[in-house]
């Protein structure tokens, strides 16, 4: 690969990261969890969606690890890292395993579920309660909504990036 082209990755890569800094501040300010505890849109997700996709999984993993480091820095604590950095492996590990033979919107549907799986079962072991796994029925439909709607916004900003960036394989 020239040069220019690791230039140009690096920076589609650093826009990414920026977006997901973006959109981890938007969605700190919904206030989606006041209603249902743990719930968020997780808008900071397209970009990682979008790394994937468009750069690969190693790119992809980093934007998610950085997603995690800026969201707890930002708006977290300790306990916050633990079940976003539980969450976000599990999730990507499923998106990773399953981009090539579904949909965009189903990918990230699977990566909502699965950030949510993540998230309770480390709060259970973190509380010593396996009673919070029955709060996972309600997180999973988030996971699931919200998901769509990201793989919604996700497929459509690949499939119009994917053109305009010849760098990208």
């Amino acid at each position: 690969m020239p040069s220019q082209d690791k230039t140009k990755r690096l920076a589609t890569l650093a826009l990414l990261a920026a977006a997901a800094f973006v959109l981890s501040w938007v969605d700190s300010l919904i206030p989606v969890s006041g209603a249902l505890p743990g719930a968020k849109l997780g808008l900071a997700n397209l970009s990682v969606l979008i790394g994937l996709y468009l750069l690969g999984p190693l790119p992809g993993a980093a934007l998610c690890g950085l997603k995690i480091l800026l969201q707890t820095f930002l708006f977290g604590n300790a306990y916050a890292f633990f079940y976003s950095l539980a969450g976000g492996i599990l999730s990507y590990l499923v998106m990773l395993l399953t981009r090539k033979r579904c949909s965009v919107m189903f990918v990230s549907a699977l990566g909502g579920v699965f950030h949510n799986l993540g998230q309770v079962l480390v709060a259970a072991v973190i509380l010593q309660t396996a009673g919070l796994m029955a709060y996972f029925p309600v997180l999973m439909l988030c996971g699931i909504g919200a998901g769509l709607a990201v793989g919604l916004a996700g497929g459509i900003l690949i499939s119009r990036l994917r053109p305009i960036l010849p760098f990208i394989s």
